[in-house]
């Protein structure tokens, strides 16, 4: 059986995998805005106002959701953003995800003076989108200027724009409405399709496709795809790695293998080391497809990967016996323990592995176990200075938490280097 690996030149945000509807009224760049009563409102002020309400200003809607760390991490910035031009910029924030959640992160992130909307149907269908950040720009007249991701909400450009200057936008925004994530990313070739034929392919950053990876399985075949992803996270993929919750602080590199680019938000340079990948084979060969796609990633990145259990020395959160004090009140869950410029650090009704996340940060470059055996959630603030691992010892004690160094059995994960030194982006392998 042959198999083609192709590689493709492709030009490469944040992804959201449920597909909107496709809409008949959407608007295009020079369109004007009708007018749109807008409701679900998070406003200290409003509770209800149409588009119309903000003629003469440069209005900017923020497409965001809670389910997408780069845009709720953005949404600090336009609060920064429209208070520095004076009542002339409007940004209001179109969020998708509970209601709950949204309030959570705007309480986390001290947004409560900040326009929110929840699930607004008449934008989503006026401005339909796959990825997130999703920003449409609407120009004094109420007409659209522009759809970009969030990479040109910045100063420059807005000063520009209210300037009445010539501008372009770096980052236009234009969503593959037509992906279906059910169907197969790449045309290798119809019967690839339709029978239980063996093939991979990888190709660069898809533009305007969800990113994400998945497994799906019939009857006959069983397809693996992993879409707009850096080689990190495909690695992850095929050894069936937590990706986003694998710690840095457990990959080693061996025999001068170059580290990876760590890229866990959205790129400044989209198709910058991102790629995608498609596997099929047939479904009686489903329980072996990690290794296939492992096999694949080894030939074509020069670089193998394993899991090892190493003996390291380690930060531990634990427990001091007789004097546990955790519990919650119930609140919303947020946290500031990373958040600069705040006097008091506090985790509201938050895991510990909220703790944790914090203690690394302190640990340099240490990894961090959670011994306590506690799986509930808590309230814990801190008074004094936990920039330093002793001070934060100090706060902890509070709640009968300590951490300590210690040398523990931990899993690593662990590239070497191969033979194969495969680094040309445009040629064919192909295997008999």
């Amino acid at each position: 059986m042959k198999k083609t690996i192709k590689y493709i030149a492709v030009a490469m945000l944040c992804f959201f995998w449920a597909k909107p509807a496709l809409a008949q009224i959407a608007l295009r760049i020079g369109d004007k805005l009708p007018e749109t009563f807008l409701k679900n409102i998070m406003s200290p002020t409003q509770h209800e106002f149409k588009t119309t309400d903000y003629e003469g200003k440069l209005l900017i809607l923020s497409f965001w959701s809670t389910n997408c760390r780069a845009s709720t991490e953005f949404l600090s910035e336009t609060a920064k953003l429209e208070k520095s031009f004076d009542g002339n910029l409007k940004i209001i924030s179109v969020g998708k995800g509970s209601l709950d959640r949204m309030k959570a992160i705007a309480l986390e992130r001290g947004l409560s003076n900040q326009t929110l909307i929840s699930e607004d149907l008449t934008l989503n269908k006026i401005f339909p989108h796959y990825l997130y950040p999703h920003m449409v720009w609407i120009g004094r007249d109420q007409r659209i200027l522009g759809i970009t991701s969030s990479e040109d909400v910045n100063v420059n450009v807005i000063s520009r724009i209210m300037e009445g200057k010539p501008y372009v936008f770096s980052s236009p925004k234009s969503d593959n409405m037509q992906y279906n994530s059910r169907e197969p990313l790449f045309s290798v070739s119809s019967a690839a399709h339709t029978s239980s034929l063996y093939y991979s392919v990888l190709s660069g950053y898809s533009e305007g496709v969800p990113g994400g990876m998945s497994i799906r399985k019939d009857s006959s075949v069983v397809q693996m795809k992993a879409i707009n992803q850096g080689e990190l996270n495909l690695f992850f993929l095929a050894l069936k790695l937590p990706g986003y919750r694998w710690p840095m602080n457990r990959i080693a590199y061996q025999n001068a293998v170059p580290p990876m680019t760590i890229d866990r938000t959205i790129a400044i340079d989209k198709g910058a080391n991102k790629y995608c990948y498609e596997l099929s084979l047939p479904a009686s060969l489903g329980d072996r497809i990690h290794n296939f796609m492992l096999d694949d990633l080894e030939k074509l990145f020069g670089r193998s990967a394993r899991v090892e259990n190493r003996i390291s020395t380690c930060y531990v959160l634990r427990t001091i016996p007789g004097k546990v004090k955790l519990e919650t009140g119930g609140a919303l869950a947020s946290s500031n323990l990373k958040k600069n410029g705040q006097d008091k650090k506090a985790m509201v009704n938050s895991t510990l592995n909220v703790l944790t996340d914090y203690i690394a940060d302190l640990a340099g470059g240490l990894p961090v176990l959670d011994e306590t055996n506690f799986s509930g959630r808590a309230d814990i603030s801190f008074r004094g200075d936990i920039n330093s691992v002793a001070g934060l010892n100090a706060e902890l004690a509070k709640y009968g938490l300590m951490i300590e160094q210690a040398d523990r059995p931990i899993d690593i994960l662990v590239f070497y280097s191969t033979d194969n030194q495969h680094s040309s982006r445009s040629h064919l392998i192909n295997h008999n």
